[in-house]
Formats: structure tokens, C-alpha cells, sequence
């Protein structure tokens, strides 16, 4: 029997960057492949953040052919058409097998052992700890491998999540279908969008096209559409999609449709379960959102980097590794979480908001970005730009207290949806605002925190101390945090808490900037801000009602 270090199951993005970094780690990593080649995957639309990491990786994706982007267009029902720039970065449109042939060459250079034509059937268990994997060569022989970490990047297959029974009742958009082919000689957007994807959404439906090869022409053109797969021929049908926005038919004037059509079901999912015993999920095998807004090869890389590092500090029986897994899969949760909310939010704004037939007319950079984040924030523009203004007002508040001055760019503006989603969640979940008393949240508790990214470095030099919350999110203990968590250790009102803040810093905040860093950390979950209570009527019953 076979033993080695990892077993990474699948042959995608996510396989293969987690196995790269293990094997940079010198770890003995066995890559298990079930094609011989790579096969064909969606998933040509990369973003900046994913870019980044693939050439971290040893990826050349500037000299590798592929369409420039720097941006995504939309033409969204009656939100009309707008433009979302990259700010200081670009990305690209790959051709996925040629991508994914990099990548596993790029792992074989770097050590691991990619054992082409095997695919995992099933992870081998003794008690609750994964102990291997049993494989299916091509010429269906059957063996067994042993390795005391196993990684699945199984993609949608998912292997050990259905094995483990972990994705029942986790769906949404059930009643939705994926059709999509491929079109040579497709015409392009104007001017500097030549390389965006152009999105249509209207009455239910989402279009995209995606220019994929300049070589000739080709692009990908899709359609998410409400049902399921129809009895009748799927090309007929796809064909009709494609017909019934003029837009997109319009740029395919001069294009011959080449190529099968291709459907899915739309069903999203997520694990209930990420980590455990000796085994961890990443990319798609963890939980797949949206088609749209292409969120699956990003995280597929980024926490393929992070899995990696995780699993090494479990194989070097490091104290932090335990604390690290867990930060792995809230962190995972949370991304998704947050993408199915703006997925959701985008699709319900095209059911609402008519065909999305327009014109490409877009506005300034600044109106377009408010308009989008107006879309996927589900939130009216003349509402979404005042929670915008606060929360860059509290992001700069807080920068006299020990926060990071905000930079509003791609990072930043995913960080700002991520604080809006936890703000809806937190209105009904425990009392935020702006009430007169002031106190820890439950659960609220200073720790010792591992990040994820500093694992290679001595213990001593990659702890840090922390404000965990009892939804288990993490914010950077600051001296100025750590001093105020110390002196609410009673219910406080506001103007008394500024001064027991002067007095224990020995510095006088500013009243103004004060209130909006308290904002700033009631909205994250850290602290609560009452109301004052209910008043008693003369005679000393509270009146509750007639």
C-alpha cells in the first residue's frame, strides 16, 4: 500500500495550488487526476484577486495568449448598463484546459506525484479520522492509498461531501438551469471593454458573454434560465435564449456557432462541514454559489493557498494548526455566505426590472461602481450611498484608534458588502445603533490568533492577540481596542465611556470620531448599543399598549 504526506483529489485549480504550495512545504503530495488530460471546465472569467495567486504560483497568464479584461459590463433590466472597472489591477479570460495543463505541470515541477487516469471513489476512514483513499485506475484496477491529510477538490462531484452526507438542504435557485456553447467570430465590446464579459439579466433570465480566444473570435455565450432541463433538443432551445436578448444576438451577428451546447443544473450549495479529522474541502467539493459573478475559481485558489498552509501545520504538529483549520473554514463560510446574499440580491433585481435589451451607454466610473453595488447590495442607490458614507467615515474614524485608513478599491469594496451583509444579519440577531449605553457583546473575548498567512514563521513571531466574537469573527487587538474592551467590563453610557477611555489611555478622544469607531464596532458584533429603557407612567406601570 502507497503512503505519502497529502492525497489531493481532483485536478482543478484549487487540487492544484493546494498540492504546489504543499510540496513547496516539502511535503510528499499525490495529486490524483481522473483524466489523462485535463477535461473541459467552465469557468474562463478570472478576476484580479484570483490572478493574483496564479501567478504566485508560477503562472504567466500575460504571455500566455489569453484576453485582457479590466472590467465586467452589465446591461441589467432596468437598472440600465454600467460598467465595473478593476481598479489598479487587470485579469483575463482563459481557456480553462490550457490553464489547468499549466497548473499540474507547474505540480509536477514542483514534486508532486499527479497520477494521471485515477479517480478517487472513496475516503477510507478508522474511526473518525481519514486514513486514505481508495482509487480507480483507467485499466480498473482497484488500490488503496494511505496518507494522514486528504484534501478534496473534487469540484462539483464533491466526493467526500457525499460520502459524509453534508450538503442535504443547502441549495438555493434549485428550479434553475445552466445552458451555454461557444461562438467563433463573435463581435466585441467597444473601445476599452473589448476584454469585459458582458452580462444581461431580465425577466428571470441571466445572459453572459465572454470574448475567449483572440485567436479566432470565440466566445462563450450562456444563459441561467428558470425550470429544468427541457425534454425537447436542447440546442433549440438554447438557440431561443440566445435570440431573446438583442443584444447579445447582435454582437453574435457575424458568429457561427460552433460546438455542443452544454447544460447544468444551477443548484447551489454549501457543505455543512469544511474540516475535519485528518481531511479538509476546498474549491467547489466545499460549496459552489453562482455562474455570474464568477466567485469559484477565486476562492478555489485563495483557499487552496490557505488549505495548504493549514494541512502543513497539522503535519508538523503545530499548537497554532487547530486554531488555523478552524479559521480556514470560517473564513471559506463566510466568503460564500456573503456571495450567495449578492447573488441573490442580483437576481432578484433582474426578475424585477424588465428584458435588459439596452443600449450600451455607461456613466462615469464613480456612478457605475454605485450603481453595482446598488444591484448586488439589494439596497436602492438613494439609501446604499449614505451606508456607503458611513461606513468610510467609521473606517476613518477608527484610524485614530488603531484601524487601517480605507482605500476604496476591489478589496475594499467586497469588504464593504461584507460589512453590509453583517449589518442586516446583526439588526435582527442582537441590538445594534446608536442607543446611549454601551456594552460588550456576548461572546466578545480577547485570544491569542494564528493567521493563516504567517504559519511559516516561528510560533512566537505569528501570534497575535485578537477581538473573537461570538459569531467567531476576528478583528486585530489594538492597544486602543484592547483598552476599551478593558474598561466595558461594565455597562457604560457614551459620554461617561469617553472618559474612562481618556483616563485609562491617558489621551482625550475626540467625541465625534469616538462615537463613530463605537458604530463602527457595534456593527461588527463587538459591542452593543442599547436604547434607553422604557419609561414608567405616573401611577408605575410600564404602559405597554391600550
Amino acid at each position: 500500500m502507497t503512503k505519502t504526506d497529502v492525497i489531493v483529489m481532483g485536478g482543478g485549480p484549487a487540487a492544484t495550488v493546494c498540492a504546489i504550495e504543499l510540496a513547496r512545504r516539502d511535503r510528499r503530495v499525490i495529486l490524483l487526476d481522473a483524466d489523462f488530460v485535463p477535461r473541459y471546465r467552465v469557468g474562463e472569467s478570472l478576476s484580479p484577486a484570483a490572478c493574483e495567486v496564479l501567478e504566485s504560483v508560477g503562472v504567466h497568464l500575460a504571455g500566455a495568449g489569453f484576453v485582457a479584461k479590466h472590467g465586467a459590463t452589465f446591461a441589467w433590466g432596468g437598472r440600465g448598463t454600467f460598467r465595473v472597472r478593476y481598479a489598479g489591477a487587470g485579469a483575463w479570460q482563459v481557456r480553462r484546459a490550457e490553464l489547468d495543463s499549466t497548473l499540474l505541470k507547474l505540480a509536477e515541477d514542483a514534486g508532486v506525484q499527479v497520477r494521471r487516469g485515477h479517480r478517487a471513489t472513496r475516503v477510507r476512514f478508522v474511526g473518525k479520522w481519514a486514513t486514505g483513499v481508495r482509487l480507480r485506475a483507467d485499466d480498473g484496477s482497484v488500490r488503496d492509498v494511505e496518507a494522514p491529510w486528504i484534501v478534496d477538490a473534487t469540484g462539483r462531484s464533491a466526493v467526500l461531501a457525499h460520502q459524509l452526507q453534508l450538503l442535504g438542504g443547502a441549495a438555493t435557485r434549485a428550479d434553475h438551469y445552466l445552458m451555454w456553447s461557444y461562438w467563433r467570430n463573435g463581435n466585441r465590446l467597444p473601445a476599452e471593454a473589448a476584454g469585459d464579459g458582458l452580462f444581461v439579466g431580465g425577466g428571470g433570465r441571466a445572459w453572459w458573454y465572454l470574448p475567449v480566444d483572440d485567436r479566432d473570435g470565440t466566445v462563450a455565450v450562456g444563459v441561467l434560465t428558470p425550470g429544468s432541463r427541457p425534454d425537447v433538443p436542447v440546442r433549440d432551445v438554447y438557440l431561443d435564449a440566445v435570440a431573446g436578448t438583442t443584444r447579445i444576438e447582435g454582437l453574435l451577428a457575424a458568429a457561427q456557432h460552433v460546438g455542443p451546447v452544454r447544460t447544468a443544473p444551477a443548484r447551489s450549495y454549501v457543505s455543512r462541514r469544511m474540516v475535519g479529522h485528518g481531511w479538509l474541502l476546498v474549491g467547489d467539493a466545499a460549496g459552489f454559489i453562482d455562474p455570474i459573478l464568477t466567485p469559484g475559481v477565486q476562492l478555489a485558489v485563495q483557499f487552496g493557498q490557505l488549505a495548504a498552509v493549514a494541512v502543513d501545520a497539522a503535519l508538523r504538529g503545530d499548537p497554532r494548526a487547530s486554531c488555523a483549520l478552524g479559521e480556514y473554514e470560517h473564513r471559506l463560510r463566510r466568503q460564500l455566505r456573503t456571495y450567495r446574499w449578492l447573488t441573490d440580491n442580483l437576481y432578484a433585481a433582474a426578475r424585477a426590472d424588465g428584458a435588459g435589451d439596452l443600449t450600451l451607454a455607461w456613466g462615469d466610473e464613480r456612478s457605475d461602481r454605485m450603481t453595482f453595488l446598488s444591484v448586488i447590495a439589494g439596497t436602492p442607490p438613494h439609501q446604499l450611498a449614505p451606508l456607503l458614507g458611513e461606513y468610510l467615515a467609521t473606517r476613518a474614524a477608527a484610524v485614530r484608534y488603531g484601524g487601517a485608513p480605507p482605500v476604496f478599491g476591489e478589496t475594499e469594496g467586497f469588504a464593504f458588502l461584507m460589512w453590509l451583509a453583517r449589518r442586516q444579519d446583526a439588526g435582527s440577531a442582537h441590538p445594534t445603533g446608536t442607543g446611549p449605553t454601551v456594552r460588550l457583546a456576548p461572546g466578545t473575548q480577547a485570544e491569542d490568533v494564528h493567521a493563516l498567512a504567517d504559519l511559516s514563521a516561528p510560533a512566537a513571531a505569528a501570534s497575535i492577540r485578537a477581538a473573537r466574537t461570538r459569531d467567531g469573527d476576528r478583528f486585530l487587538l489594538t492597544w486602543e481596542l484592547e483598552t476599551l474592551l478593558r474598561v466595558l467590563a461594565r455597562d457604560s453610557g457614551r459620554a461617561e465611556l469617553v472618559h474612562r477611555f481618556a483616563a485609562a489611555s491617558g489621551s482625550t478622544p475626540d467625541p465625534a470620531a469616538f462615537d463613530r469607531w463605537l458604530d463602527l464596532l457595534t456593527q461588527h458584533g463587538l459591542l452593543e448599543c442599547l436604547p434607553e429603557p422604557a419609561r414608567a407612567d405616573p401611577a408605575g406601570a410600564t404602559r405597554a399598549g391600550n
